[in-house]
């Protein structure tokens, strides 16, 4: 249950994101520098497994993932934290080290997701994990990247989509309001997603020049 966009610039680009998570998990860290691999990256940290959902390096690489619903394969009998697979990319130097981590990372115990990864002068790269297999499709227009929900998925794809078809020509400031959007009405198909189980807990913006 979350939103991604991005708008490309000449020397860098700024991605957005919200965070939907269940009210039952507990509240995140805030932001602060790490350290793997000899590499420094930014990002918060989820206090009920300590993974992240958003990451950005001194490389100026990004790395964002969302949750998958309505898939044909069963989930993980013991699932491993989605989170913890951004932690082990966040000290990529680049999309393709990024991509060949992630073709090397053991899965199987990992529910589906979708993960997005940016970096300057580059499309997005966005690789979905089904369960089974990776797939990864490469997207250069601005805009809405991914969405996902749990709830009427389909409806509130387009809704979403719509609503950043509407607000073009995009800039990093109509990207913010986007993602603070409670268009059409505060509820689940608003980008600030509102549900009686769960709701929008963050919002993130990445800016790399």
């Amino acid at each position: 249950m979350c939103t991604v966009s991005w708008l490309p610039q000449p020397d860098g680009y700024t991605v957005c994101c919200n965070r939907d998570e269940r009210l039952t998990r507990g509240p995140a860290r805030p932001p602060e520098i790490h350290s793997a691999d000899g590499v420094r990256f930014l990002a918060p940290l989820d206090s009920d497994h300590g993974g992240t959902w958003i990451a950005v390096n001194e490389f100026g690489l990004a790395l964002t993932l969302l949750n998958r619903y309505q898939l044909s394969s069963p989930p993980p009998a013991q699932p491993r934290s989605r989170g913890l697979v951004l932690l082990e990319l966040a000290p990529a130097p680049s999309l393709a080290e990024a991509a060949a981590r992630l073709a090397r990372l053991e899965l199987i115990r990992v529910a589906s997701f979708t993960l997005v990864a940016v970096e300057p002068g580059r499309p997005a790269a966005v690789t979905s994990w089904d369960g089974r297999r990776l797939a990864t499709t490469l997207l250069e227009a601005s805009g809405l990247i991914a969405t996902s929900s749990a709830v009427s998925p389909e409806e509130v794809l387009h809704s979403r989509r719509e609503l950043f078809t509407r607000a073009q020509p995009l800039t990093p400031e109509r990207l913010t309001a986007l993602h603070r959007s409670h268009d059409p009405e505060s509820g689940p198909r608003s980008v600030c997603m509102h549900r009686a189980d769960a709701e929008t807990r963050s919002f993130t913006r990445v800016t790399v020049v």
